[in-house]
């Protein structure tokens, strides 16, 4: 890629990082989902709120990719 202003050339690096940490806490959250599914005890509390923060980084991601990251 070739970029004429140096500005926007940082500013696609940076969301591209922040993407990139997006997709390692969601995969992280997935991987702790399918630990308490396999595990013998539940804890209903900690997989609803593993279950909320993967939604809301999958809305973000989405966002991201549909280049309307400053949407609710």
């Amino acid at each position: 890629m070739e970029y004429d202003n140096i500005e926007t050339f940082i500013n696609d690096c940076l969301k591209s990082i922040a993407t990139n940490n997006l997709e390692m806490k969601r995969q992280s959250i997935q991987e702790q989902i399918t630990i308490l599914d396999q595990g013998e005890t539940s804890d209903p509390g900690k997989y609803k709120s593993l279950l909320e923060e993967l939604n809301r980084i999958n809305s973000e991601i989405g966002r991201r990719h549909t280049g309307k990251e400053g949407s609710p």
